[in-house]
């Protein structure tokens, strides 16, 4: 099963991302089915493939269902991740779920100082492979503040909405954690 946005959003434009999904299911035949989550529009259009489903169908209409959780080794796949190419070809590398959590817990608790009582945000697309790092915070017990799109964009407010956001969110120990270029809020 994979689960897709329709879209995603880049420099203020909405970008179709099921074209390429499209593209992907040809090489993978093994996906059954295919969620289309609507992000970039309420009600976007039904993907051209036969194993596509809307989110909203997918959905149970039941409530309190339970979940059922099971134990798999530490060596088990979590997901696949792919490098960006600066040192040659992109190659993808798959990171297991023992190994993964260990290395960011350390680079987390170690490197940043990240407490359970910190509020941690990092500038990221759920396509790079900061936000894997970044959703690793739960494991901290820290508190994630995610924000889609890039809050300096002249069609996001520029900054003076980052400064809005940080005003309201962080206080006392909570800090977040940004790039060495971005003004400090």
């Amino acid at each position: 099963m994979l689960f897709t946005a329709n879209g995603y959003w880049f420099k203020g434009k909405s970008l179709d991302s099921l074209e390429r999904i499209s593209d992907i299911l040809k090489q993978l035949p093994s996906i059954e089915k295919v969620v289309v989550v609507p992000y970039t529009e309420r009600n976007p259009r039904s993907a051209e493939f036969q194993k596509a489903i809307a989110y909203k169908d997918f959905r149970s209409s039941q409530g309190n269902l339970g979940m059922d959780f099971v134990q798999l080794p530490f060596d088990y796949p979590l997901y696949i991740m792919y490098s960006s190419g600066t040192t040659g070809l992109p190659k993808c590398m798959v990171q297991s779920a023992g190994g993964v959590l260990i290395n960011q817990l350390k680079e987390l608790l170690l490197h940043t100082d990240l407490k359970r009582e910190d509020t941690i945000f990092y500038f990221t697309t759920c396509g790079w492979m900061m936000w894997n790092w970044l959703t690793c915070s739960l494991a901290v017990g820290a508190t994630l503040m995610l924000y889609d799109g890039f809050p300096f964009h002249p069609q996001a407010g520029g900054s003076g909405r980052w400064r809005r956001i940080t005003r309201s969110r962080f206080s006392g120990r909570a800090r977040a954690t940004l790039p060495r270029s971005w003004p400090q809020a």
